[in-house]
């Protein structure tokens, strides 16, 4: 099998090669790495397999559960009640999926 260094995996997947590195931080190519001294090498279609599945659109973050919403909404009631926190600071973006 041949393992390609990140700028090779980059060229095959199209991407750059900062996001092979962020990739490999995040902890989503850990099944695909094999390390040469300090290099950290990659097995093309074992990280193209776990890319796939790991980065599908269902396995994206979705909006919170209404009792996470709750949650946070109690969280910074108390915030506010007690001034931790400025009411006018506040801006809260729901992204949806």
């Amino acid at each position: 099998m041949k393992y390609l260094n990140q700028t090779k995996y980059a060229q095959h997947r199209g991407i750059r090669q900062q996001r092979v590195s962020q990739l490999i931080k995040d902890g989503y190519l850990e099944g695909a790495l094999k390390k040469s001294g300090s290099r950290k090498l990659i097995d093309p279609v074992k990280a193209d397999q776990l890319l796939n599945e790991n980065l599908s659109p269902t396995k994206r973050k979705k909006r919170p559960s209404q009792s996470q919403q709750d949650f946070i909404w109690e969280d910074l009631r108390f915030l506010i009640k007690f001034r931790f926190l400025d009411p006018e600071a506040i801006k809260i973006y729901w992204v949806s999926a």
